[in-house]
C-alpha cells in the first residue's frame, strides 16, 4: 500500500464514508478519454452560449414588462426573489452533487427544467405575481448551471488547466453575446411589437436552451452507460438515509430559515423604498418576522459551527 493510499484510508472513518457522487465521478473518469472530455466541452460551450444569449436578450424586455404590469416596485422585488433563491442554491446544490453525482446528467436536466419553467412563465404571465414566481426558477436555474458546470470542470481537468477551461466557456459566450444579445432583443421587439414581443422573446428561450442542452446531456448519459457496461469498475457506495441527507448534509431547516429571513426583510424594503406612505402594517410585520427568523437561524446554526457536516 502506498503512503498516499494509507493516509486516505486513515483519514476516512466509518462515520465519514466516500460520498456516492464523488465515487460516481471517479468511475466515469476511469472509462472516458481526453477526446471524450473535449467533445463534451464543445457541447458545454454551446449550452453556455445559449444561456448567455438568453440573459442579455431578456434584459432588454424588463422595461416593457414593467410597463405592461404598471407595478415597478413589485417587479423590483422580483429581482430580490431571484437573488434569494440563487443564494439557497449556493448552499444546497454542492451537497446534492456529492450525493447524486458530480458528473450527472440529472443535475443538468433539473436546471433545464427550471429554465423552461422560468422562461415559459415569463412569456405567458398575466400578472406580476406569476412574473415574480418565474424569477424563483430563474434564480435556481442560473446559479445551478454555474455551480454544476464549475464542479464538472473541477472533476475533468487538472489543476493547471482548470482556470483556462473554467473561464473559457463563460468568457467566450459573454464576449459574443454582450452586444449581439441586446441586438436580438431589439429585433424581436421591432418585428413583434412592444406589447407582446417581450413575451415571445422570453418564451422562445425555453425551447432554444432545451435543444442546446440535449447534446451535453446525451454525452453524460453515454458516459454513464459506458460505466454500466464496464465489468472492472467498482460498485458505488450505498445511498445514505434520506432523513440524514435532508437534516444533516443539506441542513434543510437552516436553509429555510435563512431564505425566509432574507426574503421577509428585503422584499418590504424594496417595495417601500423609503416612502413613508408605503410603510404599512403589512410591511412592518414582514420585517419583524424576518428578523425573528434570522435570530432563529443564528440560534439553530451556532451550536453546529464546530462540527460542520
Amino acid at each position: 500500500m502506498s503512503l498516499k493510499t494509507a493516509l486516505q484510508s486513515s483519514m476516512r472513518t466509518p462515520k465519514d464514508p466516500l460520498k456516492r457522487g464523488i465515487a460516481s465521478a471517479s468511475r466515469i473518469l476511469s472509462v472516458i478519454t481526453k477526446k471524450d472530455i473535449r467533445i463534451a466541452y464543445l457541447a458545454l460551450t454551446l449550452l453556455a452560449l445559449g444561456m448567455a444569449f438568453a440573459q442579455y436578450a431578456e434584459t432588454t424586455f424588463t422595461a416593457y414588462a414593467t410597463s405592461a404590469f404598471k407595478s415597478h416596485s413589485e417587479l423590483a422585488a422580483a429581482g430580490v426573489v431571484a437573488r434569494v433563491f440563487s443564494m439557497i442554491t449556493y448552499l444546497i446544490l454542492p451537497k446534492v452533487c456529492d450525493n447524486v453525482g458530480r458528473i450527472s446528467p440529472w443535475i443538468i436536466i433539473s436546471m433545464a427544467i427550471f429554465t423552461v419553467l422560468s422562461d415559459a412563465m415569463m412569456g405567458g404571465c398575466k400578472n406580476v405575481q406569476t412574473y415574480n414566481g418565474a424569477n424563483v426558477f430563474s434564480g435556481l436555474s442560473g446559479t445551478g448551471y454555474t455551480i454544476a458546470l464549475q464542479i464538472y470542470y473541477a472533476e475533468t481537468t487538472s489543476i493547471r488547466e482548470r482556470a483556462l477551461w473554467n473561464v473559457a466557456a463563460d468568457s467566450f459566450s459573454a464576449i459574443i453575446t454582450l452586444y449581439s444579445g441586446s441586438s436580438i432583443g431589439g429585433h424581436i421587439l421591432d418585428n413583434w411589437g412592444t406589447a407582446s414581443g417581450w413575451r415571445w422573446g422570453c418564451g422562445m428561450w425555453s425551447i432554444i436552451n432545451t435543444v442546446l442542452a440535449i447534446p451535453f446531456i446525451a454525452i453524460l448519459f453515454s458516459w454513464h452507460r459506458r460505466v454500466r457496461h464496464s465489468p472492472h469498475v467498482p460498485h458505488l457506495p450505498p445511498h445514505t438515509n434520506i432523513v440524514d441527507q435532508l437534516f444533516h448534509e443539506y441542513d434543510l431547516i437552516s436553509s429555510c430559515l435563512l431564505v425566509a429571513s432574507v426574503a421577509l426583510i428585503l422584499i418590504p424594503l424594496t417595495l417601500a423604498k423609503g416612502v413613508a406612505s408605503k410603510w404599512t402594517d403589512d410591511n412592518i410585520t414582514m420585517i419583524c418576522v424576518g428578523f425573528g427568523r434570522l435570530v432563529l437561524f443564528i440560534a439553530w446554526s451556532t451550536p453546529k459551527r464546530r462540527w460542520p457536516k
